[in-house]
């Protein structure tokens, strides 16, 4: 357990992963993928101590935020066969919108940015054998970003081509 770094990284025992990583839950393969520990030295985690801190935070954050988590709470929560482009992209907007809330724009990029790595890096396939490291993503913490909330259509639209191949981006996200 992690003594030196007073506990900033989350145990796997803890709470926060027994309510968000339940069995077989996306978040759970994230977490035996990336072999996830709380340790700053010594570890045999695949995943960075940066990377590990910012998605401790972000988990932490969800608790406080949880009418604006709950695209997050949906990915972490739902086995990976049964999510599509919409939640990942989803669960990335909530990732952004209650770092914004909590923390300065800075940082908040910063750990939205980093917990994207994480997923994107460990996370075990989605529904049709999707691989969410091919979904395009565009943050709405960027200067130039028009992002809006539009109750209508879930914080974002997907517009879905089919006539181009999953290679090719069959995804287009856009803001509205």
């Amino acid at each position: 357990m992690n003594k030196n770094k007073n506990n900033v990284l989350i145990n796997i025992t803890d709470q926060i992963f027994i309510d968000l990583a339940p069995e077989d839950s996306f978040l759970q393969h994230c977490l035996n993928n990336s072999k996830w520990d709380d340790e700053y030295k010594n570890t045999t985690s695949l995943a960075r101590y940066n990377i590990r801190l910012a998605v401790s935070k972000i988990l932490r954050i969800v608790e406080v935020y949880e009418g604006d988590a709950w695209p997050l709470v949906k990915l972490l929560t739902t086995p990976p066969h049964q999510l599509n482009a919409k939640n990942i992209v989803q669960g990335f907007k909530a990732v952004e919108i209650i770092s914004k809330k909590s923390l300065p724009l800075n940082p908040a990029k910063i750990y939205s940015c980093a917990f994207r790595r994480f997923i994107r890096y460990f996370s075990s396939p989605i529904s049709n054998a999707l691989n969410v490291h091919e979904l395009p993503y565009e943050s709405i913490l960027l200067e130039n970003s028009t992002f809006e909330k539009n109750e209508d259509v879930d914080l974002f639209k997907i517009l879905d081509f089919p006539h181009f191949t999953r290679h090719q981006m069959s995804y287009i996200v856009t803001s509205t």
